[in-house]
């Protein structure tokens, strides 16, 4: 599930977390990533039009004007360099290569980006198809992107890969993304607070992808219109909180596909509590190395370990076309047919239930699977919700 990987037919037997890591041959990682590692570290230098304030270079600030390039001002800063963008609407596609910088917008619906009139082949992208907003690739410093809009841009609206030294989007409105909203891979101390990701059949409003210590806290966002309003794979150690997932084919969902590279990435250590979820009811379509056929379903825990879903409201939901996930508000299901195992030491608590077709469904595979004081109806086995 997910660009990155691919998953075993139904029924392949899955790998045990004990036997990850080295030594494994790894799979098909994303198509965009497999162009980023040939050219990791060129950066295109161009003349930009911008005003720049500050003495030091290692903090100078680049204001950005509607006409201007966003491109040619980032090919000029450095690592730590703040750039604004004024009020107004840009068409670009910026790709960030070993760089961290802060990029602020006047506000989101205030500073729109949208994609280029012309494609252009850079070191984030290959294929018109991949063209992002915002791309950023082994940063060496933080990254922030706040205040601000992007808008159709057939890849993503933001995208790291390798932010390890942390990457936080805030404020982001990402409208009509082809892949994802915001996403992040093999990074860590990712921050997303207070986006507002729409989608129109995009695989994902917000995803932490393929990293082994994300140190997440994903709080105060809107995804909506997804095959997945919040995607967790092959990643550990996280919150997410107090967001409103609605309107996608699944809510929320932690899943391990299993051995996909040389590092052990087992899903797990996510805590899912005090979200909104609600009417997750699209039909979605599988698609080759990526979600299976999709609807109805509030929160998902697929072969992933030590993931806690508590206090959240899960409410609506009823499948409007196949799925390989039972309908229900939560599902604990076993990864084996997406390439793990069986799922480990998951808590479901304290979540209130309402109008959904089944409250809450566990294939009764795994061990140390915690139901408690959820207020629900249905369930299967039907003991979850028998008092």
């Amino acid at each position: 599930m997910g660009r990155q990987g691919s998953s075993r037919p139904q029924g392949e037997p899955g790998t045990s977390r004990a036997a990850r890591g080295r030594g494994r041959v790894p799979r098909g990682v994303w198509r965009l990533l497999v162009a980023l590692v040939a050219v990791l570290g060129l950066i295109a230098v161009s003349a930009g039009s911008a005003s720049a304030t500050g003495k030091n270079h290692r903090s100078r600030t680049w204001v950005v004007k509607p006409g201007h390039s966003i491109q040619k001002v980032v090919d000029k800063a450095k690592s730590g360099d703040t750039i604004k963008l004024k009020k107004g609407t840009y068409y670009d596609a910026v790709c960030v290569v070993n760089k961290g910088l802060t990029i602020l917008g006047a506000g989101q619906g205030r500073t729109v980006v949208k994609p280029p009139k012309k494609f252009k082949k850079t070191a984030c992208w290959e294929t018109a198809d991949e063209v992002s907003g915002f791309g950023f690739l082994n940063p060496k410093h933080a990254v922030q992107v706040r205040d601000l809009t992007t808008d159709g841009h057939p890849g993503n609206g933001v995208i790291a890969f390798g932010a390890m030294h942390g990457i936080k989007v805030a404020h982001h409105t990402g409208k009509r993304h082809g892949e994802y909203g915001v996403a992040a891979f093999e990074s860590t101390k990712v921050v997303f607070v207070h986006n507002t990701e729409k989608g129109a059949g995009g695989e994902a409003g917000l995803y932490v992808g393929d990293t082994s210590n994300a140190r997440a806290y994903l709080a105060g966002n809107v995804s909506t219109g997804w095959t997945l309003g919040v995607l967790l794979r092959d990643s550990r150690h996280g919150v997410v909180t107090h967001n409103y997932l609605y309107g996608n084919c699944l809510g929320a969902i932690v899943v391990d596909t299993g051995p996909n590279s040389a590092e052990n990435r087992a899903a797990g250590d996510w805590s899912l509590r005090d979200n909104k979820v609600a009417a997750n009811n699209k039909a979605c379509k599988g698609v080759e190395e990526g979600p299976p056929d999709l609807s109805g379903i509030g929160v998902a825990v697929v072969g992933a370990d030590h993931v806690t879903v508590k206090g959240n409201k899960i409410t609506g939901h009823h499948p409007t076309g196949t799925t390989a996930i039972p309908s229900s508000g939560v599902a604990v299901v076993s990864g084996v047919a997406f390439g793990s195992d069986d799922e480990e030491h998951v808590k479901v608590v304290g979540n209130k239930f309402k109008h959904n077709l089944l409250d809450i469904f566990w294939d009764q595979k795994g061990k140390d699977i915690v139901f408690r004081n959820n207020h629900c109806k249905t369930s299967d086995p039907g003991w979850i919700c028998a008092h």
